[in-house]
């Protein structure tokens, strides 16, 4: 070199050292053996840097060590270069040991060495074994790489790297001394593969694996913080290049995860979102056909879940349940995950319905439980997660629909899942809490001390594993405290009233504003102190309650499903209030009862939804406004019946629309003695009608004609095909399966169809309202057109309620006639079950063999008089009254008819017999010829549907079928001896030119007569017939091969059918639970089609209805006019009387007409 050269490098020059190789390691120390590794330190001018190890192989000649280890320093002529030598002995493995004292370098040297040539070899002496090691030197700010001894620092590197890897990953103890040796080689292939470097994101990428796998062993929060900055390193270098990196979505997925483990473990929200940006970025590059594609959804929604409980955010669960949504999709039916999928989608939509109120959110989701449930029969690992989930959906629609079996399933799933979770399972408490809240929900419906007792029993082994940090801490403290407060009002012992109230301050605390059961907590906490303040009357406990019920409100807004609770129970605190002290209020605002009413007011004006929770408010709207004398009142009455009528229509069939009736029975009479209360006739009859016979007038609506919309344009046809469409599908849902039934698997979508056929329907039902005319289409009738069903006569409600009896005489050309009765309900109750329990006593008519013929005779004269009794008693408090009025505007002449309605318990009263029994005197029968009709929509709709009698002056006749099944199959009753008999009776008074056919014996089955119904238009019934009382919809007629439901008549389709002759048993009679549902089989005749059915009030006895049957044929066929369903009540009047003689009292006037 030249002088100008050593001049040129006389000043510090940024210098690269790179320590080659070392030789002649043989006779190296006694702690040196074959494998041991080697570190050389080299500092200049203090500072140091350590080479990476090297593996010694003394075996060769010369033993040698090899590295490749480049360190950029500022070196001049005069700086201190030294290297110290370190060995870790195979025998120890746990420190580096100094080996000799350090030795040093000449720097001049190192700087006059040509840049990249061979390399400067220093001698020295290591505990007396001489050592040569050889220093490469390159100066100058680049560097310039020895590439022989480079490239052989990489392959020897890379393989030792990947061999120690894959002896790690094979060593199912995970050893860490290896782990330690991957994590040195690869840093070491790192440092040589600087920023700019191809193959650098190689190493990035082994690091963050092995810095992952050791954190996974050590838990040490610096090796996942070490992995997480390589791999964002990685990250921006394959983001960073000029073309696509197909792998860029492993790092970010890579990162994503990491970020999440790091959340979990420090709770810093920003990783948890940074993870949701990353994984989403990750989603968006990958492959959409990637077969770990699944996984990587499945973790984004769980994270975005996680995200939306701990910050909240709609978006974050709205995204969520897309995600799942598709995750469901690229899980087909026979995938093993498809369970998991559906199982979170379910969680998802059923969290979004408690904070949104879409109920559609709520069907879906058990559907989803349900197919996940069969996917996880028992014996499968996740079957009790699936047992626990469907529990609480079935819980949650309970509290929705008021379905008591949802209740009951519940109940049972809770019950198996307990079961697979028993003290000391990971998920008891989960399902200890769970059981508890439907047990505590079973209580409160049905009021078994036992179910309360065990929920929190349940509850408190729940509390006992939440401990304080417990995340679901407030579930169980809220929980507990709820059945705590169910205790007190079971045993009013203070204590518990006030631990509802500690536990309940605890819970709250625990959910600060913003978290998602704050409110329900709220509500709880208040609804207890509420309690406290009527035990102790401290008014700052209702002040509080108050001021946390307000809280509410605002967090269940008015399209939340529980809105109207929230609203009842705000104003049920200022009521409270109210009686305590009347507090005097400034003029600027509303006192406590104002604003009470206020609130209520607003249940009115909430969006046509479906829920128990808004019958349940709008009927203490009811309550209070009673209790109150409130003007509201009317008003009151009106919203709770449209929210009745659009909960039930809400629900899939009948038989469950009926179970839900049954706590509302006496809504509609209180309504319409409420109208009549406040002189308003024609709203009483409005209201009547609204909320009498709701399930008939819903299956009615399906089935209502629109000829002249149809003519009207072509968009008048297209809606309706579409409603026509529609209500075909929802009358299949209605008249169909028990929807209490536990659903199939290929049924699991039923409830989330239903929903959605009903919505389409409803939408078009508006469309159709938008036409010309047709403005109330399907709405509650106006009395304008309630009349129309007194065109042939007046049709008389009667009606009984806890605050008056009334008679209300309907009229075609003048306004209602309002009667006041003086009898109370109690006494309509009283009357009710001592006419029951006469006519369940009245003795047979034929004397039994062996009896004493004077005893039977006694008790028949003692039963008879009681019937008569109790006919006199009807006559004077009901009918009588009545009649005194009817008399003014319509005179008593022959043929003149009544139409009697009757409502709750007078339906069981036999109006059409009542009469004072005495000489001189006339009865009813004797006044008016009457009929019954459950509502005055079904008269005028059973007219509307009468076809005109043509005829071309020559006598017609209509198709009978008869009907008999004396002998009934499945153990249905016992023989019939005079079936028979029956027939032949009504053979012998008909016309020969009457065309007759028969059905009986193992002919009359169940399906054999809907289809003879089919093929006729006039039938006779003789048979058994069953009242099944506790489900009416299951009453039946006794065939051969089993009962003919209710429920079967009203699904088949009948052509033009008029009249139906019912010689059974309690053809006629509705179930206690809904009498003003008028269930009964002959509703359900005229239902189907027949405009006009004779029924049976109880039971007829065998051995004299052929008399009462051939009067009835003999005055229908008498004279030369054509036979006519609408002289059937005319027919059945003169019946009655030709057999006066034959004929027992209680055999007479069994029988009544339904109808036209």
């Amino acid at each position: 070199m030249t002088s100008n050269g050593l001049q040129a490098i006389s000043d510090a020059v940024e210098t690269t050292l790179t320590i080659t190789r070392a030789v002649n390691l043989n006779s190296f120390g006694s702690h040196v053996a074959d494998g041991s590794r080697f570190r050389l330190v080299i500092e200049v001018d203090g500072i140091a840097k350590s080479t990476c190890s090297s593996t010694a192989s003394l075996g060769s000649s010369p033993a040698s060590l090899t590295w490749y280890h480049p360190f950029a320093y500022a070196i001049h002529p005069a700086s201190a270069v030294s290297l110290q030598m370190y060995v870790l002995p195979r025998s120890e493995e746990c420190c580096w040991i100094a080996v000799g004292d350090k030795f040093t370098v000449g720097a001049n040297n190192l700087l006059t060495q040509k840049d990249g040539m061979d390399d400067i070899g220093e001698s020295v002496n290591l505990r007396t074994i001489p050592l040569t090691i050889y220093v490469n030197a390159c100066r100058g700010t680049r560097i310039v790489s020895n590439k022989k001894h480079k490239s052989t620092c990489f392959v020897i590197l890379e393989y030792f790297s990947n061999v120690l890897w894959e002896s790690f990953e094979e060593d199912s103890y995970k050893n860490a001394t290896i782990l330690e040796m991957c994590l040195e080689f690869e840093q070491a292939l790192l440092d040589l593969r600087p920023p700019g470097h191809p193959s650098r994101r190689r190493s990035l990428n082994n690091l963050v694996e092995y810095y992952r796998r050791r954190f996974s062993l050590t838990s040490d929060r610096a090796d996942l913080d070490g992995a997480i900055v390589f791999v964002e390193e990685e990250v921006a270098i394959r983001n960073g290049g000029s073309t696509s990196d197909p792998d860029l979505w492993l790092a970010l997925d890579s990162l994503s995860t990491l970020l999440r483990i790091r959340y979990d473990i420090s709770g810093d929200t920003a990783d948890l979102q940074a993870a949701i940006k990353h994984r989403r970025a990750a989603l968006a590059t990958q492959p959409s056909d990637h077969p770990d594609r699944a996984a990587g959804l499945r973790s984004q929604a769980l994270t975005l879940w996680l995200c939306y409980e701990v910050l909240g955010g709609d978006h974050h669960l709205h995204e969520a349940i897309a995600i799942a949504e598709g995750l469901v999709v690229l899980r087909p039916a026979d995938d093993p995950d498809r369970s998991q999928s559906l199982d979170f989608l379910a969680g998802a939509l059923w969290t979004r319905y408690q904070l949104q109120g879409n109920v559609s959110d709520l069907h879906r989701a058990i559907d989803l439980e349900q197919e996940a449930f069969h996917l996880r029969p028992p014996g499968h690992q996740d079957h009790h997660h699936s047992l626990d989930n469907l529990a609480s959906s079935f819980w949650t629609r309970y509290q929705l629909q008021g379905d008591v079996q949802d209740l009951h399933q519940a109940v049972e799933l809770g019950e198996k899942a307990m079961d697979l979770r028993p003290e000391g399972h990971l998920d008891h408490a989960t399902s200890a809490g769970n059981l508890a809240s439907t047990l505590w929900t079973r209580y409160k419906l049905q009021k078994a001390p036992e179910d309360l007792y065990r929920a929190i029993q349940l509850q408190q082994e729940a509390l006992l594993a939440r401990k304080p940090g417990h995340p679901d801490r407030h579930h169980t403290l809220g929980n507990l405290a709820v059945s705590l407060r169910s205790l007190y009002e079971l045993g009013h012992k203070p204590k518990d009233l006030d631990e509802a109230v500690s536990l309940e301050e605890e819970a709250v605390s625990l959910q600060p504003a913003g978290y998602l059961h704050r409110a329900i907590l709220l509500d709880n906490l208040a609804s207890s102190l509420e309690a406290r303040f009527r035990l102790h009357h401290h008014e700052n406990d209702i002040c509080r309650a108050i001021e946390l019920q307000e809280e509410v409100l605002v967090l269940w807004p008015p399209a939340h499903p529980n809105h109207p609770t929230s609203v009842q129970h705000l104003a049920s605190c200022l009521l409270q209030r109210h009686q305590n002290n009347q507090r005097v209020t400034t003029s600027a605002e509303l006192s406590d009862l104002d604003q009470a009413f206020r609130l209520f007011g607003t249940l009115a004006t909430l969006p046509a939804v479906s829920s128990t929770s808004l019958c349940e408010a709008t009927q203490e709207w009811v309550k209070s406004a009673e209790n109150f004398k409130h003007s509201s009142l009317l008003e009151a009455y009106k919203t709770s019946l449209g929210a009745l009528d659009r909960h039930i229509a809400s629900l899939a069939s009948v038989v469950l629309r009926h179970q839900v009736m049954g706590p509302l029975k006496s809504l509609v009479n209180d309504a319409f003695s409420c109208a009549l209360r406040q002189n308003s006739p024609t709203e009483a009859v409005q209201l009547f009608e609204q909320g009498r016979a709701v399930l008939w007038t819903q299956l009615a609506r399906f089935e209502t004609p629109l000829t002249e919309l149809h003519s009207q344009s072509e968009t008048g046809r297209q809606l309706v095909q579409k409603f026509e469409r529609l209500s075909s599908q929802l009358q299949t849902f209605a008249k169909g399966r028990d929807s209490r039934a536990p659903i199939a698997a290929s049924e699991a979508d039923t409830t989330e169809r239903y929903w959605k056929l009903a919505g389409e329907w409803e939408s078009v039902v508006e469309d159709i309202r938008q036409q010309e005319g047709f403005q109330r289409f399907l709405l509650p009738p106006l009395f304008a057109d309630l009349r129309e069903a007194a065109s042939e006569g007046p049709v008389i409600i009667i009606s009984t309620s806890q605050y008056t009896s009334d008679a209300l005489i309907v009229l075609h050309d003048r306004a209602p006639i309002h009667v006041p009765l003086s009898i109370s309900r109690r006494n309509i109750e009283v009357l009710a079950l001592r006419l029951a329990r006469t006519i369940k006593d009245f003795p047979a008519s034929y004397q039994l063999a062996g009896s004493n013929e004077a005893n039977h005779n006694e008790k028949l004269r003692q039963s008879r008089n009681s019937l008569i009794s109790d006919l006199r008693y009807i006559w004077r408090s009901v009918v009588s009254p009545v009649v005194e009025e009817l008399q003014k505007v319509y005179p008593a002449r022959v043929g003149n008819r009544i139409w009697w309605c009757p409502a709750a318990m007078c339906s069981t009263l036999p109006l059409h017999a009542a009469g004072p029994y005495r000489k001189g005197e006339r009865n009813i029968p004797a006044l008016y010829i009457s009929s019954y009709t459950p509502s005055l929509s079904a008269l005028v709709r059973t007219r509307s549907e009468q076809m005109p009698i043509m005829t071309d002056g020559q006598r017609t006749f209509p198709s009978l079928m008869l009907v008999g099944q004396a002998a009934p199959g499945l153990s249905q009753g016992q023989e019939l001896q005079n079936v028979d008999k029956e027939l032949v009776a009504i053979r012998s008074v008909l016309p020969d030119a009457m065309p007759i056919d028969e059905l009986v014996g193992d002919l009359a089955t169940d399906e054999g007569v809907v289809e003879a119904l089919r093929a006729h238009n006039w039938v006779h019934l003789a048979c058994h017939g069953k009242q099944d009382l506790a489900r009416p919809f299951d009453s039946s007629f006794a065939m051969k091969n089993g009962p003919l439901t209710l429920l079967r008549i009203i699904q088949a389709r009948f052509e033009n059918p008029e009249f139906a002759f019912l010689s059974a048993c309690h053809t006629a009679v509705g179930d206690k639970s809904t009498p003003d549902e008028v269930i009964h089989l002959a509703a359900a005749m005229q239902f189907a089609g027949f405009k006009s059915v004779v029924g049976t009030m109880w039971g007829v006895d065998d051995a004299f209805v052929h008399y009462m049957v051939t009067a009835f044929y003999r005055n229908m066929f008498e004279s030369s006019r054509r036979p006519d369903f609408r002289r059937s009540a005319e027919c059945l009047n003169k019946a009655v009387k030709d057999v006066v003689d034959v004929v027992p009292i209680d055999q007479r006037i069994v029988f009544i007409h339904i109808g036209a």
